[in-house]
């Protein structure tokens, strides 16, 4: 975050105006692109305690507390303006922030670990109730999706195979698709 050299990303994936959630260095970027102050802070690694000061979408159904994985040497200073803190650490005033207009939301945290209690209903918020994707994905409609899609292609379909799973799932996809030739 310091480094001119650190990655960052296009502020365009801000702009398309889908919902976007940063996690961790994520959140940090978040609060560096849109005008807030990121700040070298002690090290806070480990189990935290994560307390819900807003639970109406990303943290909805978690409680007023829970515990949370952090693993961080930076912490936001100061908010960009729109956004509010929705959750907080004893070691961080904005663990979990939200700009609910822009659908930009950025969390301290690591949702995805088994460390953190209500990862997973996290994340769950994010994708069903912000995102609002449907659960209507089964495997064979991916199947006859991609078997559709493949038999768009106009011209010749070369595909090697590695021996690993990717592979082998997509020449059996391209072959039920063209056949062979």
């Amino acid at each position: 975050m310091y480094s001119k050299d650190s990655p960052q990303p296009s502020s365009g994936i801000f702009e398309i105006g889908l919902p976007v959630l940063g996690i961790c260095y994520g959140h940090q970027l978040i609060v560096n692109n849109f005008g807030g102050k990121v700040k070298q802070a002690n090290k806070e690694y480990g189990s935290s305690t994560l307390k819900i000061d807003n639970s109406s979408d990303l943290l909805s159904g978690i409680g007023s507390s829970t515990r949370a994985w952090m693993s961080h040497g930076d912490a936001a200073e100061s908010l960009p303006k729109g956004f509010e803190v929705i959750g907080h650490t004893e070691s961080s005033f904005a663990a979990a922030i939200a700009n609910r207009q822009k659908l930009i939301y950025g969390i301290q945290f690591h949702p995805e670990v088994v460390h953190t209690e209500n990862g997973v209903q996290v994340l769950r918020n994010f994708v069903l109730n912000i995102c609002k994707a449907k659960q209507d994905w089964t495997l064979e409609n991916f199947i006859d999706s991609t078997v559709s899609e493949i038999s768009k292609i106009d011209g010749n379909v070369l595909c090697g195979i590695s021996g690993g799973v990717d592979s082998t799932v997509a020449a059996l996809l391209i072959q039920k698709a063209i056949g062979t030739g």
